[in-house]
């Protein structure tokens, strides 16, 4: 029976926990260990977690805030040997088969000398667990759709052993979110990305989500012109630690692709146009391929 980690990090969680935690023990056909790390919480989050520690059902530790996408890779920096690893939010509801079915999916692959990935589709539900519409859910499993965008939901992902040993060769000085870091790097060394269509647990939206899996078209447009206001260009720059960290173990092809986003912002606009239309980088969703083109455009990529 394989090991699995689950890497939650936590921040002023305590009210839906409880429920979280009950549908990791409830995993069937693993072995499940925790491994927690409270990110500053302030509320009675930590008393729960010493809590479920004394029961032997967690570990856990804390430090300074630093944020959900910096917590998570201070969890992969801290795992401890296991055969596979999972991330986990701190107010989702599990299927009891989560971990067995992404396993038995990776296990399927017939090279496990790559770095192995799974993620999957949810079922969005509000504060009571109630069903919301269908977010028709998709993601990119090739590092050239990567590129445009990573689509990799961080509570439905597990990956194996191999990944995690690769992911603690560096740490990333800027990165967009754990998962999309995760994900681009798996793809950029040449690893394997699983996506199954399956709802895997549900996602709870309740308004204090990091970043929840509804956005109207309101908030979608005030995050693009926050990014052209702020021009931090973190996707870009998140694109350039990969090629810091990993360039002697990529794929050249993918070298060249990558190193094309990482300085993208010091070419001229005919340039940046002729980037932005690549046909070697696009994914085959048209919406995404249109954000990624504008945002290469207008230089907030």
């Amino acid at each position: 029976m394989a090991t699995v980690t689950v890497l939650m990090s936590t921040y002023n969680g305590e009210k839906y926990l409880e429920e979280q935690i009950d549908s990791i023990v409830k995993q069937e056909g693993v072995n499940v260990k925790i491994l927690v790390r409270d990110d500053g919480s302030t509320d009675g989050t930590q008393k729960m977690l010493d809590q479920f520690q004394e029961k032997g059902i967690l570990h856990w530790y804390t430090g300074h805030n630093l944020r959900s996408a910096k917590s998570f890779l201070d969890l992969v920096s801290c795992a401890p040997m296991s055969d596979y690893y999972a991330f986990c939010d701190q107010d989702d509801v599990w299927n009891s088969d989560k971990l067995y079915r992404a396993i038995s999916k990776l296990e399927c692959l017939k090279d496990d000398s790559k770095p192995r990935l799974y993620c999957s589709n949810y079922q969005l539900v509000d504060a009571k667990l109630e069903n919301l519409p269908d977010n028709g859910h998709i993601s990119t499993v090739t590092f050239n759709a990567a590129l445009v965008s990573s689509c990799c939901t961080g509570c439905t992902v597990v990956f194996d052993r191999k990944l995690l040993e690769i992911l603690k060769i560096g740490s990333p000085k800027v990165v967009v979110m754990h998962d999309d870091w995760v994900h681009k790097v798996c793809l950029a060394v040449g690893g394997t990305v699983i996506y199954d269509d399956y709802k895997s647990l549900k996602y709870r939206q309740h308004g204090a989500n990091v970043d929840g899996g509804v956005h109207n078209v309101r908030s979608k447009f005030q995050n693009i012109f926050n990014r052209i206001r702020s021009k931090d260009r973190v996707r870009s720059r998140q694109i350039g630690e990969i090629l810091r960290i990993y360039r002697s173990v990529m794929p050249h092809n993918y070298v060249i692709l990558a190193d094309k986003i990482a300085t993208y912002a010091d070419k001229n606009i005919f340039c940046r146009i002729q980037l932005a239309y690549d046909h070697e980088i696009r994914t085959p969703y048209k919406r995404l391929n249109k954000g990624y083109r504008a945002a290469i455009i207008l230089r907030y990529y």
